[in-house]
């Protein structure tokens, strides 16, 4: 199950949508050149399968429009579409703007060691743990969101940071 909220700041309004798939969040915030750079081909579905053991599609681009960040969501295979593994990136993104947005998402706990700044959520339990991993590397935010354990997650981050 994907739940995804996307929180416009100093707006005042919140979108939320119910999907299958992951967990997902975006802080909104001003578009940038640097975001067009940012693109879905920073992770290829081999490395998704090298790392979190699923086999998925090649990503669909979803531009969330401006300052939202763009969205890559990868199907994962034998599914029927209902589950996905969702990359998201944002720029520009301050430590200060990537810390409020976390508060609001409810229980994070801190991922020390990963990029300059990241946060891990996890809801439920066992093989149905939608994980989500928030990194904030220089000005560029990132989340990964999927059914998968959190250390795998994490190896998929190491893996995307060398490419922003």
């Amino acid at each position: 199950m994907t739940i995804r909220v996307w929180r416009r700041l100093g707006m005042g309004f919140t979108v939320a949508a119910l999907f299958v798939g992951c967990i997902s969040f975006a802080p909104g915030l001003a578009a940038s050149a640097s975001q067009k750079a940012l693109s879905c081909k920073i992770v290829s579905p081999a490395e998704i399968k090298a790392t979190l053991g699923l086999s998925v599609s090649k990503p669909v681009a979803n531009e969330l429009g401006s300052g939202l960040g763009l969205d890559c969501a990868y199907t994962v295979a034998n599914t029927a579409g209902t589950m996905k593994v969702t990359v998201h990136f944002q720029s520009p993104v301050t430590r200060k703007q990537f810390k409020s947005s976390i508060s609001t998402f409810g229980v994070t706990k801190e991922v020390p060691g990963l990029g300059n700044l990241a946060y891990s959520n996890v809801m439920g339990s066992g093989k149905y743990a939608l994980i989500t991993l928030y990194v904030l590397q220089g000005t560029t935010e990132f989340w990964v969101g999927a059914v998968a354990p959190l250390a795998k997650a994490e190896k998929l981050a190491r893996e995307i940071l060398p490419k922003i």
